[in-house]
Formats: structure tokens, sequence, C-alpha cells
């Protein structure tokens, strides 16, 4: 397992509405964000050591959490990382989690998921 010699940095990337919803009412993805926020987050994950989502997201959205475009995978090279950061989900209950889709088969991220005890170990 991956130990730090310093804390990691960590910042958090998200958006809302103006009145403060991040989804639909049906729990849907709203593409609310800009390009400039998008330019944003892909800058930032060229520097972190992981991209964390929760369990909704992971379930709902199954995102890729890679830095794109390539030339930002040769840019996290450079700075002795490797090409795509690691992918973290935290997620209660995983018992209706799919290990297929982009989130497990999008890139060559080490992938992590912390759970709790509803999730079976099997």
């Amino acid at each position: 397992m991956k130990q730090f010699k310093k804390r990691p940095f960590v910042f958090l990337c998200t958006g809302m509405t103006l009145d403060g919803k991040i989804s639909t009412f049906q729990r849907k993805q709203v593409d609310i964000a800009q390009n400039d926020d998008w330019e944003f987050l892909q800058k930032h994950r060229v520097i972190a050591d992981a991209v964390m989502v929760g369990g909704r997201t992971l379930l709902s959205d199954d995102p890729s959490l890679l830095v794109k475009p390539p030339k930002r995978e040769r840019q996290r090279i450079k700075l002795g990382k490797t090409p795509q950061p690691t992918k973290v989900a935290i997620i209660a209950d995983a018992n209706s989690l799919k290990t297929t889709g982009d989130f497990f088969d999008k890139g060559k991220a080490e992938k992590i998921i912390f759970t709790t005890k509803l999730t079976s170990e099997k």
C-alpha cells in the first residue's frame, strides 16, 4: 500500500446552481460546470495524488476520473507521478457496484474503494 511521506494535497472541486442544487430531485447528473471549471479541474488533477468520488456519483455517473488530454499525463510524469492519479471512491454499500465501466476500465490508475460492513466480503 502506498504511504505518503507528507500529507497529501487535498482540494474540493464541486459545482452547484445558485439555489444550492448539485443534481435534480431524481438524482440525475446536471451539467452545470463551465469550460473554465473543467480546465481548473484538469489542471489540478495533474498535481493530485488521487481523485475521489462519493458512492452515489460512482453508481450513477461512473466517472473515469482521468487526466485529459494526454499532454497532461506527460506533465504528471515530469512531476515524478504516475500518468493518472489514483481513483478513490467512498461507498457505504457496494453490493450493487459493477466492477466494469469507466471508473474501473478506463486508464491505468490504481483504484481504491472504501466501504463499510454493509458491503458483503464476497
